[in-house]
């Protein structure tokens, strides 16, 4: 018999990145929340989402 267990993250993780194909996100709080951000928290974090989108974009021009 096999037991699965979720472990939750042990603090907050919010973070993006372009995978090469794909622009990945990952928003979690620590207890497996969904993250309550404030003003300047959204704003860094669509500024990381903008260079995401401009590392996509440079990767489809041919």
């Amino acid at each position: 018999m096999t037991q699965s267990t979720y472990l939750a993250p042990k603090q907050d993780r919010l973070d993006a990145w372009y995978d090469g194909s794909v622009i990945c996100i990952v928003a979690i709080g620590a207890h497996g929340d969904p993250l309550d951000l404030g003003e300047h928290e959204v704003e860094a974090f669509i500024e990381k989402l903008q260079a995401c989108l401009r590392q996509a974009k440079e990767g489809t021009k041919t």
